[in-house]
């Protein structure tokens, strides 16, 4: 049933996690992973600049 209402976006889970990389390419994570609720598409409207850490998740693994 339509109330008139605008819908809002869907929104999702996400954590985020802060790295510093030295220069000989080593990766230290900088602070506590931190759980953000968000709308599904704000990263593919504006992506994040730099280089992503290789994920660690058990689905990312599997997939090699």
């Amino acid at each position: 049933m339509d109330d008139g209402k605008a819908q809002a976006p869907p929104r999702s889970r996400m954590t985020l996690r802060t790295y510093r990389r030295s220069a000989d390419g080593h990766e230290t994570e900088r602070s506590e992973p931190r759980e953000v609720i968000g709308y599904r598409d704000s990263l593919a409207s504006a992506p994040m600049p730099g280089a992503w850490p290789i994920c660690t998740c058990p689905r990312c693994r599997a997939n090699g």
